[in-house]
């Protein structure tokens, strides 16, 4: 699983036009973070006891965990303590990013979720047919299934989210 990186700022040091913006990455520890930014503000004549950090900016975050307001710790612990592969992180995107769950929801609906790997629904479509979903097609009307309007019908029920098709049960 790619690393979540982070930019953090400091209020007091980004209010005085110092611009920090560090990158760090989701192994960091918070408090290596916390005495690199009390350096910058000692540096810069701060009080470097009194730390108000914010994520200026992100990236990779799949789960949307990040906001200006968020807890850089409670963060990258969430991040961190997650134990899936790849597929169930692209589902896991798939639920957080797309139908609007919650992280610990969509953790809990992640063996609910069907991916199928297809570009669209009409490809859907013919997998389900060759599949036998819709029974047995004799050979004289195969030809003439309109796979595109039955794509068109599974679209109400699947959703297509990148280069795959899922249905959350």
């Amino acid at each position: 699983m790619e690393k979540l990186n982070i930019a953090v700022e400091e209020w007091e040091l980004y209010n005085n036009g110092i611009l920090l913006c560090t990158w760090f990455d989701s192994d960091t520890d918070i408090e290596t973070i916390k005495e690199y930014v009390k350096e910058a503000k000692i540096t810069n004549g701060l009080n470097g006891d009194d730390l108000e950090l914010f994520m200026a900016d992100w990236e990779n975050d799949f789960l949307s965990l990040c906001s200006e307001h968020s807890n850089i710790e409670d963060v990258f612990n969430k991040y961190n303590d997650l134990d899936i592969d790849e597929d169930q992180l692209e589902v896991l995107e798939y639920l957080t990013n797309y139908l609007n769950y919650d992280l610990e929801d969509a953790l809990n609906k992640l063996d609910d979720v069907e991916v199928y790997e297809c570009n669209s629904f009409t490809e859907l479509a013919e997998q389900f047919v060759d599949e036998g979903l819709f029974g047995e097609i004799p050979e004289n009307i195969a030809n003439y299934i309109d796979y595109e309007s039955i794509g068109r019908d599974l679209s109400f029920d699947y959703d297509q989210y990148g280069d795959k098709i899922y249905r959350a049960a």
